[in-house]
């Protein structure tokens, strides 16, 4: 396994109003990120999703074990195209496939 460089982000708060993260500016960094495709199997796997529902479209949606900013537990739902991110913590965080575009 080769050494990877952890991904950086800076941690923010999600507005509903543009889908983009502001507030909380300190540094996180993540271990391994994982972009939820069509392979639901994969996703499923993955210790942090508790359950993935059949919506009335017929697209999955997610719901995962997460951690806020602060690192308190929650649950947080994610979609096809959103990224599952996992800090040096083990705590996993939900990110828009935006957000995690600005961070690389």
């Amino acid at each position: 396994m080769s050494q990877e460089k952890p991904i950086t982000h800076k941690t923010h708060n999600k507005t509903e109003a543009d889908g983009i993260q502001t507030g909380n500016r300190e540094m996180k960094e993540y271990k391994q990120c994982i972009r939820i495709g069509r392979n639901i199997t994969d996703i499923f796997n993955l210790p942090c999703v508790i359950e993935i529902q059949k919506l009335v479209n017929g697209k999955p949606l997610y719901t995962i074990a997460a951690s806020d900013d602060n690192g308190k537990y929650m649950q947080d739902l994610a979609e096809t195209g959103d990224w599952l991110c996992q800090d040096n913590n083990e705590k996993w965080h939900v990110l828009t496939d935006k957000v995690y575009s600005n961070i690389q």
